[in-house]
C-alpha cells in the first residue's frame, strides 16, 4: 500500500508484489485518496481474490478483484472516525 508522499507529489495507489518485492503490479490508482487499511481475501479455486480498503479522504470502504477490476463502493459517506482501523 502506498498512501502517497506529499514531499514528492506521488499519487496514492495500492500495489501487490511477490514476497521479495519483485513483480510489482498496481491494483488501484484512480480516484484513490488516502488508503489507511487493506484486507485481502485470497483466491480459492477458479475465483480470483478480492481486496478491500478504507479511503479516509473520500470517506468510504471499497473493494476490487486483485487485478483491479470490478471495483465498487461497499460503504460510502463515512466520517473519518468511522474509518479508524
Amino acid at each position: 500500500m502506498d498512501g502517497g508522499n506529499s514531499t514528492t507529489n506521488e499519487t496514492a495507489k495500492i500495489e501487490m508484489s511477490s514476497m521479495d518485492g519483485s513483480n510489482r503490479t498496481t491494483i488501484v490508482s484512480d480516484n484513490l485518496g488516502l488508503p489507511v487499511a487493506i484486507a485481502v481475501n485470497h483466491p480459492t479455486g477458479e475465483e480470483g481474490g478480492q481486496i478491500y480498503w478504507t479511503d479516509q479522504l473520500h470517506g468510504r470502504i471499497e473493494s476490487a478483484t486483485l487485478s483491479g477490476s470490478n471495483r465498487r463502493v461497499v460503504m460510502g459517506e463515512l466520517t473519518p472516525y468511522q474509518l479508524i482501523p
